[in-house]
């Protein structure tokens, strides 16, 4: 049996970027600097780049992007780190399904490394607008949900195309700062440059639903699909098979249909196989299960053994540590 393998979860409530926001930076950003330095091979885009870039795309963002930037001192790589523009490429797992009975409710597993896991949930309202979200890279978030009700989490998209845009932990982070209504967010998605292939699941507390997909190649797609994995209209990636993409999107149908109105089930269902993966030495671990509740304003986050809910009526900060084995099973 393998040794267990610790992954530290923090929740913190900061409505603004301060001390708390720092703390983390300092904590995490070292693998991501460690990361854009070693793939990008033709080069940083220049600080003037991001911060136009942002002006053109992002421009509600843009002031957000400032103050962090101000709080690190104004240091040259955080401002392109912190932008998320035109970032190497960085690949995950991930399965979304989107249930509308008895109430909106949309579930993610995160399938990914820990060495490029920040760990970190976080309560702000960087643009005024509360958001409860699993960050990423300081600036950006895996997956969240806005006191509006809206619900945004992202997979990958099953293609390596690669080219100039945005990085999607920030795409995602913008939706929930800036829109209310799946409908909003969609125009949005399809507006914004996105650097590599990726799928955006929206879900709104009116239970609308809808999955964006984003290719720096190719125009944007909204389809009004329940269930996403890791790859688009078709699989075009040979390294899709290892992460069985089009059986885990079968899976999810199936799922949906089963248990249909009861989605307490269907939540116990990501936490056993096809669904729940443990190769984390290959990159292809469940680092956590979310079920967000739109109409509610919560998030439980899951683990085999345990689970943290949090709310923008009860957030509760602290640190909570779970163990996990490289050979599969959950300690």
């Amino acid at each position: 049996m393998s040794d267990p393998l610790e992954v530290t979860f923090q929740a913190i409530a900061e409505d603004q970027p301060g001390e708390k926001w720092l703390a983390c930076y300092e904590r995490t950003s070292p693998k991501w600097r460690e990361w854009y330095q070693r793939n990008s091979p033709d080069g940083l885009p220049t600080v003037t780049e991001c911060r136009q870039a942002l002006s053109r795309h992002m421009p509600k963002w843009r002031a957000v992007h400032d103050r962090m930037c101000a709080i690190v001192n104004n240091d040259q790589f955080s401002a392109r780190l912190l932008s998320w523009w035109n970032p190497p490429p960085l690949f995950s797992g991930c399965s979304v399904l989107a249930l509308s009975d008895p109430e909106p409710v949309l579930i993610r597993s995160y399938d990914f490394t820990p060495r490029f896991f920040d760990g970190i949930i976080g309560k702000t309202g960087f643009c005024g607008r509360q958001v409860i979200a699993m960050c990423e890279g300081a600036s950006g978030c895996l997956d969240g949900i806005n006191e509006d009700g809206l619900v945004a989490a992202f997979t990958f998209g099953g293609r390596l195309a690669h080219g100039s845009g945005f990085g999607i932990p920030l795409i995602v982070r913008y939706v929930l700062e800036t829109c209310t209504t799946t409908d909003e967010a969609v125009r949005l998605l399809c507006d914004l440059p996105s650097a590599g292939v990726q799928n955006v699941m929206l879900l709104d507390r009116h239970g609308d639903h809808a999955v964006v997909y984003l290719r720096p190649d190719r125009p944007a797609q909204a389809l009004r699909k329940p269930a996403v994995t890791n790859h688009q209209e078709r699989v075009e990636w040979e390294g899709a098979n290892n992460t069985r993409t089009v059986e885990r999107h079968q899976y999810l149908l199936e799922l949906l249909e089963a248990y249909a109105g009861d989605p307490e089930a269907a939540i116990s269902a990501f936490l056993k196989p096809p669904l729940y993966h443990t190769d984390f030495e290959n990159w292809f671990g469940t680092l956590f299960t979310a079920a967000y509740y739109p109409a509610r304003g919560e998030v439980r986050y899951l683990w085999k053994d345990d689970e943290w809910r949090q709310g923008f009526e009860a957030f509760q900060e602290g640190v909570r540590v779970k163990r996990l084995l490289l050979d599969g099973v959950a300690a």
